[in-house]
């Protein structure tokens, strides 16, 4: 009686498999602090004066972007239809070295940096919505 209902529980419950994998840990715990308050700056902003675009690029992924919580992201692209400005949800990265400068929470989200040649004056260019927001002045982020 002992052998049947061990050889029971062998087949009802299967052998012992091991614990399932943990979940993915998230790719950087990284958290930039909230720049200071943005000052106006209502000069014109002509494009062709900010040649040097600053959002590094993931060989595989393309683009980086500064994320609203202070985190690091890129857009995958996919054949999911959207409406013009809309970007494929954002999918965490580890934030490169070059993008833990507080001043990257100014330009959040699909925004890019772009810097005039010598890297003295920024321009944030928000890219979601239709049509998307327009340019601003920025502090250019400080060197790590």
């Amino acid at each position: 009686m002992t052998r049947i209902l061990s050889l029971v529980l062998v087949i009802a419950c299967g052998p012992k498999t091991a614990e399932p994998p943990a979940p993915p840990e998230p790719p950087d715990t990284f958290r930039r602090e909230p720049p200071p308050p943005l000052v106006a700056d209502d000069r014109p902003i002509t494009f062709v004066d900010f040649p040097r675009e600053l959002n590094p690029r993931d060989p595989a992924r393309g683009m980086i972007h500064a994320s609203a919580g202070g985190g690091c992201h890129v857009y995958v692209r996919d054949d999911s239809p959207r409406p013009p400005g809309k970007f494929p949800p954002e999918t965490p990265i580890a934030c490169p070295p070059v993008m833990r400068a507080s001043e990257w929470g100014h330009c959040v989200g699909s925004g890019t940096i772009s810097a005039n040649l010598d890297g003295t004056q920024c321009i944030c260019q928000p890219g979601d919505g239709d049509p998307p927001p327009k340019p601003f002045r920025m502090p250019c982020p400080r060197a790590p």
